[in-house]
């Protein structure tokens, strides 16, 4: 399997104010619910070079982390597809392939769908990883690396968005100092990323 991501350009965070919100359905045609208009300008720095009418997934989450601590999800993972019908990151094969995994309630993950996903964060606390790695991608889309793969390391920085493929292997790294942190996820299901 492959894991690969991009810088895509400059982003800008709302005020901090400890929101959260999770998988809100939007389209780059249309302006965002009015209950999330302060992060229009967020999301419109983040999708400018996605071309790309079908429904795209917000996800916002702001908290305060304490140093030594990892504001999300730490260790080598990929997150996988949206399905929205279910409210998971999860998709049931059709048949076996090394591309599909387990995620932790026993459900399936699909390396094949086309899926892209942006990052952004206003503290510089992810890596991502690219190059090729081996199947099987574990429990809830964890990852080991073995000695066969050729990934390298990348510090995600600060104000920057990020684009990566569904199968983009990152962790959350933890922070340090005590810091108010703001993370932005943007799930595209059906795009297919460009390498460049």
């Amino acid at each position: 399997m492959k894991s690969y991501f991009q810088e895509m350009g400059e982003v800008n965070f709302p005020e901090f104010c400890g929101e959260r919100i999770y998988m809100v359905p939007f389209r780059k045609s249309a302006p965002l619910p009015k209950s999330l208009t302060r992060w229009q300008s967020t999301v419109d720095m983040m999708t400018a070079h996605i071309d790309h009418d079908g429904p795209m997934y917000l996800m916002c989450d702001q908290g305060k982390v304490y140093a030594g601590q990892a504001h999300r999800r730490p260790g080598l993972h990929v997150d996988g597809n949206w399905i929205a019908e279910i409210s998971d990151h999860y998709h049931p094969p059709t048949h076996f392939h090394p591309g599909y995994w387990k995620d932790g309630g026993g459900r399936w993950n699909d390396a094949y769908t086309p899926e892209t996903i942006l990052l952004a964060s206003d503290v510089s606390a992810c890596a991502g990883y690219s190059g090729e790695f081996n199947a099987p991608i574990g429990k809830g889309g964890e990852y080991s690396m073995t000695f066969s793969d050729s990934l390298e390391r990348s510090v995600f920085k600060a104000h920057r968005c990020y684009a990566g493929n569904v199968t983009m292997l990152h962790e959350s790294l933890p922070v340090p100092i005590d810091c108010l942190r703001t993370v932005v996820r943007i799930n595209i299901p059906g795009h297919q990323l460009e390498q460049t």
